[in-house]
């Protein structure tokens, strides 16, 4: 059993402790960090196009993926204009709630479809997490909606 730590982050008026096994401490204060870091200014995220949006719900909604491979694409692209650059199936779960769209039963399948068949995602860091590919990036910026000829 992994001995509980206590972290306290404190950010101008704003305090936040977290509390827990080690490991998941330390991804939770490295998650934290990287979105203070991306919504800092003058930093760079991905996508200037999805950051006029409020939610998954309205970009899912003005990018109309077909297939489960799109939609998961998508949500990565979102995760990632948001400052999450990695995510896990639950994530990726988490943002299908969000988008009020309907999850694949087997979101795990989507993941290694979206990454093996159509390279819209690469493998993570770590065991089980991803990250949207160039590929999938041009995408979804530049094919999705798709067009009808």
């Amino acid at each position: 059993m992994q001995d509980k730590i206590q972290v306290t982050v404190t950010l101008d008026d704003k305090r936040l402790t977290i509390e827990g096994p080690e490991d998941f401490v330390r991804k939770e204060v490295q998650r934290i960090t990287e979105l203070i870091v991306a919504k800092s200014p003058g930093s760079t995220s991905i996508g200037d196009a999805a950051t006029e949006h409020t939610s998954e719900r309205d970009f899912v909604a003005e990018k109309k993926p077909t297939g489960h491979a799109e939609t998961v694409a998508v949500l990565a692209y979102y995760l990632a204009k948001d400052g999450q650059r990695e995510f896990t199936a639950d994530d990726i779960r988490r943002a299908y709630a969000r988008a009020h769209a309907r999850p694949p039963k087997v979101i795990e399948q989507s993941l290694r479809d979206a990454k093996n068949v159509h390279d819209y995602l690469e493998k993570g860091s770590t065991r089980g997490t991803f990250r949207l590919s160039p590929h999938g990036a041009r995408t979804v910026e530049f094919d999705l909606p798709r067009k009808d000829v």
